[in-house]
């Protein structure tokens, strides 16, 4: 899509990583524990981008957003099937078997 975040559009990491004011943009208390001022917060930010991911990853990344599941650990995948009652995760290709069709039928 781009080179880096900072050129697409719908991204915030130019008020994240940047400090550019942006009304849309929900400072979490996950990004405020990179540090104690805006500036080492925005240095943090720009660090955890300095790496390209690894490709396996990353095509395991678009799979699960191309078909618009959860992105996370099972037991978070879990949790959110459970309280949507939808899949969150690809499904095993092939027919299911008559012991999983039972099971779903009770």
């Amino acid at each position: 899509m781009v080179e880096h975040p900072g050129e697409y559009r719908w991204s915030s990491y130019s008020a994240n990583a940047q400090g550019a004011l942006n009304e849309t943009v929900y400072l979490h208390d996950e990004y405020r524990c990179l540090g104690t001022t805006s500036g080492a917060r925005q240095a943090a930010y720009r660090e955890l981008f300095g790496q390209l991911l690894d490709s396996e990853f990353a095509a395991k990344f678009r799979d699960t957003v191309t078909h618009e599941l959860v992105v996370g650990t099972s037991r978070f995948k879990d949790e959110v099937e459970a309280i949507t009652n939808r899949r969150a995760r690809m499904g095993k290709p092939g027919r299911p078997s008559k012991e999983a069709k039972d099971r779903q039928q009770q």
